[in-house]
């Protein structure tokens, strides 16, 4: 393509001269004053257009015969009132504020410049760029250009060498381009295939609506990289990876993260970023050797990719919700896989077993395939705060997505524009096929399960399903009954493996336990700053560490592994874990009454170690971190606290010096309690499993006003 067949249309008002009074009324475009790059323009282009009407720039730009490029220049808006349309008496836009209007975020919105670029990218053909040009060189603000449509900002002056190549700017935006096909989080082809739109030709005499629906695809697709842009900008740790390449993983350190996935004592804080993405890929290879999956056209380079592209989706910053704990919960997954005998354990190849007539036994290959993407992908893009405070904030995404399930739609979408991105979007046939569409069905259905707002529904779901069992043969059904019951174990087992963290051994669950509470703690101290409602499960100076955990089992989590375990006996392990547990916590909190002091860990306690300790921010267990949790720590000056310490210590040092604990982990020991600081979330009474046989336990918790409030409830 060459710029002399191509046309370009300048949208720009001039500067006003001083004491001239401007006739709006009559703007025919033919005696405007030109810009000072036009003969620049003129000397590339075959033809230049330059319009203060944007109604008749539209209009020139919808019958243009050749290939043609829509020019923006934002410069002397301050002067302009409004724009009419000739043939219309309602205004078509208005300029209401000046050009030194600054473009911060809580203003873009409302900037009749931003809203002048949505309103071009609207309004003309899908196969035109919108270039803006202007002389503020904010950064911010040329963002906000970019965010709002425009392909591209020029700063003003406009020299020749960039007037040269706009005309690049027509291959990213016509059908027959391959630049389509740049790095990017998302593929910019429309969702809708060609084929499709092909086909409907034929038979769709309504070629407005064709035209209309294909522009819509095409536009939602920027739509969709805005979102992805704001939610989920990729982490360092991601971006280093993919730049430098993913190096290969020698035979013995294999070994021993096979080794690890295949524990349930299973600790992500004892591995770098790319041991984590080597533990996804690692549990992944097991599932690609299932029957109906090893054929499936998914390369190792493709499937590192997207497990590096998709971690880079999760934010370090944040003290739970980050790439850590979507491995732990694809291990979690995982290994209850294992257990129920649909998959091998990683360093005990081939020992599933084939037992048929199990309940289990009703999840195909493809379905374990989708429930370990859900696992990995289940908190894509999560900011750092609950869906609570999204719709207390009146967030757009809150918006966007009607005050339901927000976070998890969020994580969804982020996760499949992952997928298509990598090409895995073409297992089963394509995205059209029946295949990819079940496959996609087992996917969002498992992420939306681990929304905990409808957690009491679940459970009720999964109760259900364990009297069907007992009542019949779980295998004489009907198609649509057979997918019902496929779809409510795999939101029981993702949502099991969600809220695993108190079934793991005590360690395990003790440090989660703080990392939820901290991220708590930091929404709250964000809610009051913006005046927003606040839990006290987020208010640092009331929350009670053994109180959430003691109240989290017993109302919420120990209700939902005894009815799955009803269903899948053979994950009957983690009721004892959790009971062995919740005595724990409970022992800790009378220890913290009698005496002040505790001990996060006892000498019994199976503790593992492997080096390289994740690099995440909030993860690292530096100098700065061990002195706050110091302060943190209920420390008196008694009997008790001394002895408790050097009892602590004592302990820490024999591990240590027989290698069996990382030195992260002896800094606990070290320490003799944990402070009683972690207060809770909001349940409904109502929706809160009754556990009848743990009410001699109730005169360890604090009751409160409307009942018990649970931690990890609102922490999506």
């Amino acid at each position: 393509m060459d710029p002399s067949q191509c046309s370009i249309v300048v949208v720009f008002h001039p500067a006003p001269t001083p004491f001239l009074i401007e006739n709006t009324e009559n703007d025919d475009d033919h005696s405007i004053k030109q810009p000072e790059y036009a003969a620049k323009l003129e000397s590339v282009f075959g033809q230049v257009f330059y319009h203060t009407n944007l109604v008749s720039a539209f209009d020139r730009v919808q019958h243009a015969s050749t290939p043609t490029i829509l020019l923006i220049d934002l410069d002397n808006t301050s002067s302009v009132t409004t724009i009419h349309d000739d043939n219309d008496d309602e205004t078509v836009y208005s300029y209401s504020c000046s050009y030194s209007c600054a473009p911060s975020s809580s203003t873009a919105l409302n900037d009749p410049r931003l809203a002048l670029i949505r309103n071009s990218v609207c309004t003309v053909p899908d196969n035109v760029p919108v270039i803006a040009c202007g002389t503020d060189d904010n950064t911010p603000w040329m963002i906000e250009c970019m965010h709002a449509g425009a392909v591209d900002y020029l700063l003003k002056p406009l020299p020749m060498t960039v007037i040269k190549t706009l005309f690049l700017k027509l291959h990213r935006c016509r059908p027959d381009s391959k630049m389509h096909q740049v790095a990017s989080f998302l593929p910019s082809s429309p969702s809708l295939p060609d084929n499709a739109m092909s086909a409907a030709s034929t038979l769709c005499s309504d070629d407005a609506l064709q035209h209309r629906i294909q522009d819509i695809f095409s536009k939602g697709n920027r739509f969709t990289q805005t979102i992805l842009d704001i939610y989920a900008s990729p982490s360092s740790a991601a971006t280093t990876a993919r730049v430098s390449g993913f190096r290969g993983l020698s035979g013995e350190r294999a070994t021993l993260l096979k080794h690890k996935v295949s524990s349930w004592d299973f600790n992500p804080f004892d591995f770098g970023h790319d041991d984590l993405v080597y533990c996804a890929y690692l549990i992944f290879e097991q599932a690609l050797v299932l029957p109906g999956l090893f054929q499936l056209p998914i390369s190792q380079d493709q499937l590192y990719d997207f497990i590096i592209e998709l971690s880079g989706a999760y934010h370090d910053g944040n003290p739970y919700h980050n790439f850590a704990h979507a491995i732990d919960v694809l291990q979690c997954l995982y290994y209850f896989l294992c257990r129920l005998g649909l998959l091998s354990f990683a360093n005990k190849p081939q020992d599933h077993h084939q037992q048929q007539g199990l309940p289990q036994h009703i999840l195909r290959p493809k379905d374990i395939f989708a429930l370990l993407i859900a696992a990995i992908g289940h908190d894509a893009a999560h900011p750092g705060v609950n869906n609570a405070f999204l719709i207390n904030s009146a967030s757009p995404l809150a918006l966007l997505y009607s005050d339901r399930s927000v976070l998890e739609s969020l994580h969804s979408m982020t996760l499949f524009q992952i997928i298509q991105k990598h090409g895995l979007d073409q297992i089963g046939g394509g995205p059209s096929s029946p295949d990819y569409l079940e496959f996609r069905k087992t996917v969002v259905t498992s992420i939306l399960a681990t929304d905990m707002a409808h957690h009491g529904d679940y459970v009720e779901k999964i109760h259900a399903q364990a009297q069907r069992i007992s009542q019949g043969n779980f295998q004489s059904l009907d198609d649509a009954s057979c997918e019902n019951e496929r779809l409510t174990l795999c939101s029981a087992l993702i949502k099991c493996a969600d809220i695993s963290n108190v079934t793991r051994p005590f360690l395990r669950a003790a440090r989660w336990a703080e990392l939820l509470v901290q991220e708590c703690v930091s929404q709250g101290d964000l809610e009051r700053a913006m005046g927003l409602p606040s839990l006290p499960m987020n208010d640092r100076d009331k929350i009670v560490l053994e109180d959430s955990q003691i109240g989290f089992i017993r109302f919420v989590a120990l209700g939902l592994f005894q009815s799955v375990s009803k269903v899948l006996p053979e994950m009957s392990f983690t009721v004892e874990y959790i009971q062995s547990n919740l005595k724990r916590w409970e022992n800790r909190k009378s220890a913290s009454h009698d005496s002040g002091v505790g001990s996060l860990t006892e000498d019994n306690d199976p503790l593992e170690t492997v080096g390289c300790k994740r690099r995440s921010n909030s993860l690292d267990c530096h100098a700065n971190a061990v002195e706050v949790l110091r302060k943190r720590l209920s420390l008196d000056t008694g009997y008790h606290r001394h002895h408790a310490a050097a009892a602590a210590m004592a302990a820490a040092a024999r591990r240590r010096s027989a290698g069996s604990i990382p030195e992260c982990e002896a800094v606990f020991h070290k320490l003799p309690t944990m402070p009683a600081y972690a207060r809770i979330d909001h349940v409904e009474r109502e929706s809160a499993p009754a556990i009848d046989h743990h009410h001699h336990h109730h005169h360890h918790h604090h009751d409160y006003e409307g009942g018990p409030v649970f931690c990890q409830c609102t922490i999506q």
